[in-house]
């Protein structure tokens, strides 16, 4: 008899959507369910985007929905194994926006057309990406030190002012902006990648600026008003909206990649 015949099903909690609620809202809900601080509710908020809890028993499940339907915050449970998962991404380097649909042009060369009817969901994501490194720094009298030291040197005081000249490790963190952009095609799902720093925005012609940041948002513009079928994420109605990309959320790409999942999972239990 085998024990993975016997394992229990585990099951996972979402939000019904469509819009993720907000994070205050959400924790105080969480905090009282869960009898923890509000801080530390708030950072499950954060993290969550609409999966709210994964690999539960079935009844700590219900307890957490009924939880969160209590609190004006509709959720849905069902097995674990119905979260959608994500295919890996196709790096994309380019695309042209044809009539019938988006062409992809990958890093490895390869081609692929996503049609506008086959779009199922356009989720972007802006984000401070802090690069963390060690740099030599010498460290030694500086030139006011050396001027005076000078100085009592020729006076006939040899004083060295300033200590030896030393070579130091020193860690520096740099913080730089990024957009991604995920677009999926519907069944068999396919994920395609637009790292906003390596692509080329040719295919928006006479729409073409130079600010990166500005054809990130006018490509997104484009592939939303012709994929009308397709669903927005918030990063991306964020950004047609023109709101601050801090109000955005997003810390990285699992959480574009989280929200996805909730989103494609939605979209699977409307349309089996």
């Amino acid at each position: 008899m085998s024990g993975m015949a016997d394992a229990p099903l585990r099951y996972s909690v979402l939000l019904r959507g469509p819009e993720l609620p907000e994070t205050a809202r959400l924790a105080q809900a969480l905090a009282a369910h869960r009898r923890i601080m509000f801080a530390d509710a708030a950072r499950q908020a954060r993290e969550a985007w609409g999966i709210m809890g994964e690999g539960m028993e079935e009844g700590e499940g219900k307890a957490l929905a009924a939880a969160l339907d209590a609190a004006g915050l509709p959720s849905v449970v069902l097995p674990s194994g119905l979260v959608e998962e994500l295919p890996a991404p196709a790096a994309a380097c380019a695309m042209e926006i044809e009539p019938d649909g988006l062409a992809m042009a990958a890093k490895t060369g390869e081609r692929s057309l996503i049609l506008w009817n086959r779009l199922a969901l356009v989720a972007a994501a802006g984000y401070k990406e802090v690069t963390v490194r060690k740099v030599k720094v010498c460290e030694g009298p500086s030139m006011a030190q050396k001027a005076a030291g000078l100085g009592l040197m020729m006076t006939g005081i040899p004083i060295r002012l300033g200590g030896k000249r030393t070579e130091t490790d020193k860690v520096v963190e740099t913080a730089e902006l990024v957009f991604f952009l995920e677009l999926f095609e519907r069944k068999p799902l396919r994920r395609f990648r637009v790292d906003a720093q390596d692509f080329s925005y040719a295919c928006l012609g006479e729409r073409m600026q130079y600010g990166a940041t500005e054809n990130f948002r006018t490509l997104i513009e484009t592939v939303a008003s012709k994929a009308c079928r397709a669903t927005l994420n918030r990063g991306s109605r964020d950004l047609i909206g023109r709101k601050p990309v801090a109000a955005m959320g997003y810390d990285s790409l699992a959480n574009l990649e989280r929200e996805s999942r909730w989103r494609l999972t939605l979209e699977s239990l409307r349309n089996p």
